[in-house]
């Protein structure tokens, strides 16, 4: 670390990171932020945001907190004052603390929709304090994904095996085919199969395999992208004998559901 922040750093500690608890005090005092700082009392006395980066605890940390603190209120706006209720430290101090560095708009949104979920008497049962981690381990093209999952129940996928001989076994080039990547505009498309695979390894998602839709018209787009795969092959000189398809599907999984409801459905629509 700069000797010259290790020098300050006291300093610091003594009165920039109290003037800005205070400049968030004030916040909440203030009326337009009525209903969130009557949540967030609590909150705020347990957060000491001693967790904050010496050289970026002015402007960057500001600009978060008032974006973020915003964007809460905002969503508590329509709730009767009577509903509104402490949040609890155990799920509001965490958040608050990711809120101040969370420059991700999608994350941000995720972690704000949680805590207002905390914050009133009609949603408070859908915080669990384990969403936190969850949210921890995404990336912005997961949170993308899970807001296109947003009331679904599930979504197929195939899995190529190529045959390259006769009466030999197959290989597997690629993981599964999905229409997730067609139908979320991601930042790394071509992470797809680790963005599901992580989603999977947090409980949110879980391949049903083994188990197929009977339909066979909802595999007709993946069938299409995997020929399409054949033909990218056969370019660089890869050719099979044949390809099978492993036919299957991704359940939101009943936790997967509640984590979604609670970090992304509107407290209007509950």
């Amino acid at each position: 670390m700069n000797e010259e922040i290790i020098k300050v750093a006291p300093e610091v500690v003594k009165t920039t990171l109290p003037q800005l608890a205070n400049s968030v005090y004030q916040d909440l005092l203030s009326p337009a932020m009525k209903k969130a700082g009557q949540a967030l009392g609590n909150v705020i006395d347990f957060a000491t945001l001693s967790f904050i980066p010496l050289e970026y605890v002015s402007a960057r940390i500001r600009m978060n907190i008032d974006k973020n603190l915003k964007n809460y209120q905002k969503k508590l706006d329509a709730v009767p004052e009577n509903e509104i209720r402490n949040v609890e430290p155990e799920i509001g101090v965490p958040i608050v603390e990711k809120l101040s560095y969370t420059t991700c708009e999608e994350i941000a949104e995720m972690y704000t929709t949680l805590l207002a979920k905390a914050s009133t008497t009609a949603t408070v049962n859908q915080a669990h304090p384990s969403f936190i981690q969850f949210l921890e381990r995404m990336s912005v093209d997961e949170a993308k994904i899970l807001k296109f999952l947003d009331g679904k129940v599930d979504f197929v996928c195939v899995r190529p095996k190529y045959y390259r001989e006769e009466n030999g076994g197959y290989i597997q080039i690629d993981g599964d085919i999905t229409e997730l990547d067609d139908n979320v505009s991601l930042l790394f498309p071509q992470n797809i199969n680790s963005y599901i695979d992580n989603l999977c390894s947090i409980g949110v998602l879980m391949r049903k395999s083994g188990c197929y839709k009977i339909d066979e018209k909802l595999y007709e787009s993946v069938l299409k992208k995997g020929q399409s795969r054949i033909e990218a092959y056969k370019l660089v000189g890869l050719n099979f004998i044949k390809v099978e398809y492993d036919k299957s599907f991704y359940e939101i999984t009943t936790l997967g559901k509640a984590f979604i409801k609670a970090c992304l459905t509107p407290i209007l629509q509950e």
